[in-house]
């Protein structure tokens, strides 16, 4: 497991560490470096064997480059310094970086050199860094033990120190170079000048050798390392820094390496090439103008690749790649730990652990393992840990977690800097002070306009997410869910993650600030809305979804306050609802009356006229005459957002109207909050925390079946509630959030010593439905059955005084006994026999009247059952029989 320590006050230095141990992060990129400076050094001695290292067939020398590269902030400096530091420091190269190195074992390094780019301007340059560095070093060397060395052997090195610093101020000097070169009157003094700038490779390469051999103390295998960092940052002389570090510094016992982004050094060298081609930028040839472009760009691509071979770059893993990593945040280094991941995670997780530790948001990585939430490199990421980190510990105090949640807030919008694509103009901290009607409008346009743009991109035409209903909470869910697996944009990827981080700041407000109902509202009474149902799976071979179900407002009262209280009364089942009015709930057992009403507000919702589930803004479930609902819908879901605020309930249900006053209804949901603590805090995580209620759903779909056998559809109702309140609690713990199934299934009332579970409730509640609506549809199909019979009659006997003849094809003999077949031939005959009587006013001979009705009432019964039913023969039999008036109508007929 890989370690890092971060001392307060040192975040964002450059950490050069004094020994690399073996659980660094970067220990592997350490280690390929040491093998890339034992491969230099190998290839250092087989040039060494060769006498002819400077004849004209050698002019080259192997590259000595190596490159920490990666995006700024990714910790390029700081492993390039330590790796340099471990180079020099460890004088027999015994560290573990150095396992597999057999070169550098015998070699030694003089203090490395650093250059900062930053520094350089029009005068100076590297080679003057180089030069300036190395003259003071011997300089103080000298001053210090001028013992050390002979006066021979001082004035040599002085003068290769002149000779190299002649030789680079005569290469800054380029306008006098060029002045030199064409004067043709000139002497032969000038054609030397020219001779020596072209040899300053050759001096500056024994200048460091004879360097070495002194401040070595006069060692053969001192080597001199040079470290240069963020060679692409001083962009106005980049490509001058390559070019003097290509032509002058790959030389024997020289060093390089070097932190830097590729991608921006390219650019640098690009920039140099266009003002090069400026003149044939001029044409405006759209063909040439885009070959040039081309040209450019792989000239700058081919230069970067010559002077740092890909073979010799590193590259740094990004932050959120970090896996199994124990992140330590320190005052000192010997100081009290200010925060301790403890646990082998990767760096993603940590943090977001860290958010959940000081704020109770409960951010969840991508299924990749990466958050949009957090930076991808190392210094933003230690700064947001830093941010995190400092915060007070909350120790359960809501008042602190507030406080959390709204510098968490405030840091948020300054790291996003608000680049959510915009809604009319408005930034994401506007959004985000927008009341829930408005914050859901306008998350459902910015995500609308990503399902449009979707669509564009792949040729797909999905679903609009811009319907009829006004725009809410679990719609929202819905259109997060949609996109989730359609994004190929990171960018849309990185807005979505801020609306729903967004969604859970506010949320998390409203908890920690005492405004629960403020949840609830703000939900609508939904966390998923239609993407819930299927949740659980249908009951039986039916289409009846046990996910969300219809049932009568007052058969469901009194099947809870049977379990609440079996002692109380239950209220009287209306024979029609819409003369039926509540009393004052009565004395006698009054609590229990309270505790079952506030029970069957957690688990239902208010329905509209077609059956579907109806916002919690329309109004209370008992209306202000007193008059119940006819019929509610019960789900699972519902019990959970309700379960965010019982105070709710008493507004939701319209209790008031019961005679029941506010003070005696919080006395009571107090010692109900009290003895249900747990699933109401489990239920609240999950309402407050988008990703949190994203992920349950997912959970819960996936692992829906209850696969054992059951002895009968009630039964398995009860275990389908059951394995969805366990697959809850199951996700929440692997999200390191514990709760046990128990504490959703089981409703403490405080009159039973187990409590309510809710899964057998929930089981009866829906049985119930079943016979509400298999009454329902046998007084349909009564009526129905009822109607076609009366009709079908009433053409047999009634003479029409007005009528328009209807042209009919009947048939004598039927062939198919299917219902719909049978059905649709004694429709005929009836007309037929109406059109008769129309001509004729009267009966045709032979018409059984009574017969012909008991046959249709015996087609329709099967009919009802199924279009495609097939009746019995003697169904075919007596059709026929009764079907021979058609002889009498057309005998008649022929006569006439």
């Amino acid at each position: 497991m890989s370690e890092i320590t971060i001392i307060k006050g040192e975040e964002f230095k450059i950490a050069v560490k004094k020994e690399i141990k073996r659980d660094d992060i970067f220990i592997s990129e350490y280690r390929r470096a040491a093998v890339m400076l034992d491969e230099i050094a190998g290839a250092l001695k087989e040039t060494e064997k060769e006498k002819e290292v400077c004849s004209w067939k050698e002019s080259d020398f192997e590259n000595n480059i190596i490159a920490f590269c990666g995006e700024r902030g990714e910790g390029k400096s700081s492993v390039m310094m330590s790796f340099a530091n471990a180079v020099y420091e460890d004088k027999n190269k015994k560290n573990i970086i150095f396992e597999e190195c057999k070169n550098l074992k015998n070699l030694k390094f003089a203090e490395p050199i650093l250059i900062d780019p930053s520094l350089f301007d029009d005068v100076h340059n590297v080679l003057d860094i180089v030069l300036a560095k190395l003259f003071r070093r011997f300089c103080a060397y000298y001053e210090k033990d001028n013992q050390s060395m002979g006066e021979q052997a001082r004035e040599r090195l002085l003068n290769r120190f002149q000779t190299v610093y002649r030789y680079v101020s005569l290469i800054n000097n380029q306008k006098q170079m060029l002045d030199d070169e064409f004067d043709y009157e000139g002497n032969i003094t000038k054609l030397k000048k020219l001779g020596e700038s072209s040899a300053l490779k050759e001096e500056l390469g024994k200048l460091v050798e004879e360097y070495l051999k002194v401040m070595g103390g006069y060692e053969k295998e001192s080597q001199l390392l040079l470290a240069i960092d963020d060679l692409d940052l001083c962009s106005a002389n980049a490509y001058r820094m390559t070019e003097q570090i290509r032509k002058y510094l790959i030389i024997p016992h020289v060093f390089i390496v070097i932190s830097v982004k590729i991608e921006q050094l390219e650019l640098c060298i690009r920039e140099k090439n266009l003002k090069d081609f400026q003149e044939i930028y001029k044409n405006k040839e759209e063909n040439i103008y885009g070959q040039l472009n081309r040209e450019v760009e792989v000239m700058a691509e081919r230069y970067v690749a010559k002077l740092i071979p890909k073979k010799r770059r590193i590259y740094l893993p990004k932050v959120q790649n970090f896996e199994e990593v124990h992140i330590v945040y320190k005052e000192t280094q010997e100081g009290e730990k200010l925060w301790d991941s403890n646990e082998k995670k990767g760096f993603i997780c940590a943090v977001l652990d860290l958010i959940y530790d000081r704020t109770g948001m409960r951010f969840l990585p991508e299924e990749g393992g990466s958050s949009y939430l957090l930076p991808n490199n190392l210094r933003d990421m230690i700064s947001w840990m830093a941010v995190i980190a400092e915060m007070e510990n909350p120790e359960g105090k809501d008042a602190v977690y507030l406080q959390n949640i709204k510098r968490f807030e405030k840091y948020f919008h300054e790291w996003t800097e608000d680049s959510l694509e915009l809604y009319n103009g408005l930034t994401l901290q506007d959004i985000g002070n927008m009341k829930a009607f408005h914050l859901h409008r306008a998350a459902r346009c910015i995500l609308e306009e990503m399902r449009q743009d979707i669509d564009r991109k792949f040729a797909e035409q999905s679903e609009t997410f811009i319907t009829n209903q006004p725009a809410g909470f679990s719609q929202i869910m819905s259109c997060l869910e949609n996109l989730k697996n359609r994004l190929m944009d990171m960018h849309k990827g990185a807005s979505i993650c801020q609306l729903r981080t967004l969604y859970t700041i506010k949320l998390n407000k409203f908890l920690r600030n005492s405004q629960s109902d403020e949840i609830v509202k703000f939900l609508g009474g939904y966390i998923w809305g239609k993407g819930f149902s299927g949740l659980i799976p249908a009951y039986g071979n039916t289409k009846i979804d046990r996910s969300r179900f219809s049932i009568g407002m007052v058969k469901a009262f009194n099947k809870i306050l049977e379990k609440v209280d079996k002692n109380a009364e239950g209220l009287e089942i209306p024979e029609d609802v819409k003369r039926y009015t509540l009393s004052n709930i009565p004395g006698q057992n009054r609590e229990s009356y309270i505790k079952a009403w506030t029970l069957l507000g957690l688990l239902s919702n208010p329905q509209n006229d077609k059956g579907e589930p109806q916002s919690l803004t329309d109004g209370a479930l008992i209306s202000g005459n007193r008059q119940p609902s006819n019929h509610i819908q019960i789900s699972l879901e519902n019990y959970l957002a309700g379960l965010c605020s019982l105070d709710f309930m008493y507004e939701k249900m319209g209790m008031s109207l019961l005679g029941i006053e506010d003070e005696e209804f919080q006395e009571v949901t107090a010692v109900l909050a009290d003895k249900n603590q747990a699933g109401i805090q489990c239920a609240r995580t999950i309402a407050s925390n988008v990703d949190v209620a994203l992920g349950v759903r997912g959970y819960c779909m996936k692992n829906r079946n209850y696969k054992e056998r059951t002895k009968d559809e009630t039964e398995r109702s009860r275990r389908l509630a059951e394995l969805f309140f366990k697959n809850v609690a199951d996700y929440m713990e692997q999200q390191g959030m514990k709760y046990k199934s128990y504490d959703l299934d089981t409703f403490s009332v405080g009159a039973t010593e187990n409590g309510i579970y809710i899964s057998e409730l929930y089981a009866e509640l829906l049985d119930l439905s079943i016979q509400d609506r298999e009454l329902k549809n046998q007084q349909e199909e009564s009526e129905q059955m009822e109607k076609a019979l009366a009709e079908f009659r009433r053409n047999l006997e009634e003479i029409p005084e007005i009528w328009s003849p209807k042209s009919v094809r009947v048939v004598r003999r039927i062939t198919s006994t299917g219902a719909e077949s049978v059905k649709r031939n004694m429709d005929n005959l009836a007309t037929a026999v109406r059109n008769y009587m129309w001509e004729n006013k009267k009966q045709p001979e032979g018409l059984e009247v009574e017969g012909l009705c008991q046959l249709y009432e015996r087609v329709m019964e099967g009919y009802l059952k199924g279009k495609r039913r097939q009746l019995p023969e003697e169904v075919k039999e007596e059709y026929e029989r009764l079907a021979a008036v058609l002889d009498n109508m057309k005998t008649e007929a022929d006569e006439n």
